[in-house]
């Protein structure tokens, strides 16, 4: 009798089981079937409508942020994730938010600094 391995855990159960002995995750028998054809054809006006923000194209990434589904040209790689150009201007801006802030108390810091020990040197 052949044996299945688990996805989760890749412990070998039995052809017959539904279930995985050791994590109990459903084991699935059958790989999913392909999408009929006609939905895997690019078209000439699927691919002039598309754009960064509604890709019509075969998926092959999803952002990490959002979850939208995207193609290889609409895809934005940034630090190791792929981005949608919606989130990814997003996470530059809190980015940009949180070195103003860093550089906005370096100064306070600084200021505050100079009139505390302004402060004993008159004293």
């Amino acid at each position: 009798m052949s044996k299945i391995i688990c996805p989760k855990c890749g412990t070998e159960n039995d052809e017959d089981a539904k279930f995985c002995i050791n994590c109990g995750r459903l084991l699935l028998f059958e790989p999913p079937a392909p999408p009929p054809p006609s939905e895997v054809k690019e078209t000439r006006e699927s691919i002039e409508k598309c754009s960064k923000s509604k890709c019509n194209r075969i998926a092959y990434y999803t952002c990490n942020k959002c979850g939208k589904p995207f193609c290889n040209e609409h895809i934005i790689r940034y630090k190791g994730l792929d981005y949608c150009e919606d989130c990814l201007e997003k996470i530059k801006n809190k980015e940009k938010i949180k070195v103003i802030s860093l550089v906005a108390l370096v100064v306070v810091v600084i200021i505050g600094g100079s009139f505390t020990i302004g402060s004993f040197v008159v004293s």
